[in-house]
């Protein structure tokens, strides 16, 4: 074959070599970046601020961030602490997060103060969190011994709210015993110190005092006075502007609901490391809790109950007007992310 035959191939031998000499380069990088823990530039995350109360009740969002689902769903979530509900609430008002876990007691405050605030959905509830613990050597073994005694308790909360209620039903009123408001840990410190008769709070509270006070503590309950409802809130403004990353925040939860309900044992060990609580309280309490993910009117209709007694105690002026609490409520958000999760009907 003559020289001038052979040049063409020569010619698309030497162009196949460059192509290859660059391509090698080329793939050697892409596979470099599926082999190694970070496969390609990660998206962006959005940043958004939770103000949480270190409590088991908190157990849905405390799950989806260890579980990274918050990441998952593109939220890059800060958690801040405070040590109750109502301090979330008042952080999220002020703007000092996006997100608040919250008892439905503050957001009946929230109401008649005109507060633009919305629940997107409810993440814990129980008939038994919130009891009377009672010092015997105080002289109190039943509950109608409580009349004239002294009985802390926190003020604007639901176990305010839960001590009208029990005392009501035994034959007394807020008028035959003497009360006075402290701080949850004080409260605990105060009746151990026996300073107090009795505290009305929620758990883990009472596990802690009755554990300390031993055989003189008595515990009354009243689960059919009163249910605890536990609530992420968000300002209005927030949820107008903000739709997708509130929707994003609910499917994290959905995910940490759909979790504990298939791993409880991995839940609690989950909260054991997330917050100040001991594994004998946590298993002892933990049959109380019920964690769902959800919206029902049997919450708008107890916060018109803790309105009337808001009014009846002087809390709020006796002739406001109960709000429409339906309108502090935001349940397009949760319906697009939990079938039958809104039970407003």
């Amino acid at each position: 074959m003559s020289a001038r035959n052979k040049s063409p191939h020569r010619v698309w031998a030497v162009i196949l070599l460059l192509c290859f000499a660059v391509a090698i380069p080329v793939v050697s990088r892409y596979s470099c970046r599926q082999e190694g823990p970070d496969h390609g530039p990660t998206p962006a995350l959005t940043k958004v601020i939770l103000a949480q109360n270190p409590v088991p009740h908190s157990a849905l969002p405390i799950i989806a961030k260890h579980n990274g689902y918050f990441r998952q769903e593109g939220l890059d979530v800060e958690v801040k602490e405070f040590a109750t509900g109502k301090l979330c609430f008042d952080a999220m008002v002020g703007g000092s997060a996006d997100f608040s876990t919250v008892a439905e007691t503050p957001i009946m405050y929230a109401g008649f103060g005109q507060l633009q605030v919305v629940v997107v959905a409810s993440i814990e509830s129980s008939d038994l969190s919130v009891k009377v613990l009672a010092r015997k050597d105080k002289g109190v073994n039943r509950p109608g011994d409580l009349q004239g005694k002294l009985i802390g308790t926190f003020k604007g909360g639901s176990a305010e709210y839960f001590l009208a209620q029990f005392l009501r039903k035994h034959g007394l009123t807020m008028k035959d015993v003497k009360v006075t408001y402290m701080q949850p840990p004080e409260l605990v410190t105060a009746v151990i110190r026996g300073d107090l008769a009795a505290i009305a709070m929620w758990e883990p509270h009472i596990y802690n005092a009755q554990k300390a006070i031993g055989d003189q503590a008595v515990v009354f309950t009243g689960e059919d006075l009163y249910t605890e409802t536990f609530h992420i809130a968000v300002t209005q403004d927030y949820a107008n502007r903000n739709g997708l990353v509130v929707e994003r925040f609910l499917r994290a939860l959905a995910k940490a609901e759909e979790f504990l309900k298939a791993n409880p044992e991995r839940a609690k060990q989950i909260l054991l490391a997330a917050i100040p609580i001991d594994a004998e309280i946590l298993n002892h309490i933990w049959p109380d809790f019920r964690f769902d993910l959800i919206l029902e009117k049997s919450t708008i209709d107890l916060l018109e109950k803790e309105a009337e007694f808001a009014k009846q105690t002087g809390a709020v002026p006796p002739d406001s007007s109960t709000p429409d609490y339906r309108k502090m409520f935001a349940p397009r958000f949760l319906e697009r992310v939990k079938v039958n999760g809104v039970k407003f009907e």
